[in-house]
């Protein structure tokens, strides 16, 4: 006997925590999509750096020593703006939990009517008087369980961020040669 109930708590209790295990989580779900966009580089500036450079030291007849520097092959660097336009699209959707609603009715129904016949006078007095019968009275009620289905929320966000970047490159013609 004690063996049946401690069987029979026992699958209570894993059926009590295997429902709260299996209720599905009501989250939202988002999805982010990032698209950037890169125009046109603009030059800024342009200038010519040395990339070999040789050097000389030049003495004259007093002894001084003069250094020169001399650029044997140079490239061209430039200042470039950059303009990049980040998009960012979210949609979330959120999802509500279906609702079960349960409508109750209740019906009445009366006592089915008596066809009222005309009095007639009877010759004869009755002692007593008969009690008039309770009217019928049927109430039933009606259980109904509804199912309104879960509501979605699409919600779509878009950020647009505009910016510009400058860095310093060489000249894209030099690519070519290396």
């Amino acid at each position: 006997m004690n063996t049946k109930r401690i069987l029979l708590g026992m699958q209570a209790v894993t059926l009590t925590l295997g429902l709260f295990v299996q209720a599905p989580a009501f989250a939202d779900q988002t999805t982010v999509q990032e698209v950037t966009e890169t125009g046109p580089a603009q030059v800024v500036d342009s200038w010519m750096e040395p990339k070999i450079v040789r050097t000389k030291e030049i003495k004259d007849a007093d002894g001084n020593t003069t250094v020169v520097k001399e650029p044997l092959v140079q490239e061209r660097h430039e200042k470039v703006i950059v303009p990049t336009n980040k998009t960012t699209f979210t949609t979330t959707v959120h999802q509500e939990p279906a609702v079960v609603k349960t409508v109750e009715r209740r019906y009445v129904a009366a006592a089915p009517k008596r066809a009222v016949k005309k009095k007639v006078r009877k010759a004869r007095k009755v002692a007593h008087k008969p009690k008039p019968r309770k009217a019928y009275v049927a109430s039933r009620e009606i259980v109904r369980q509804e199912v309104v289905p879960a509501e979605t929320t699409i919600i779509q966000r878009t950020d647009s961020q505009d910016s510009e970047a400058v860095y310093e490159r060489r000249h894209p013609a030099l690519e070519i040669i290396h």
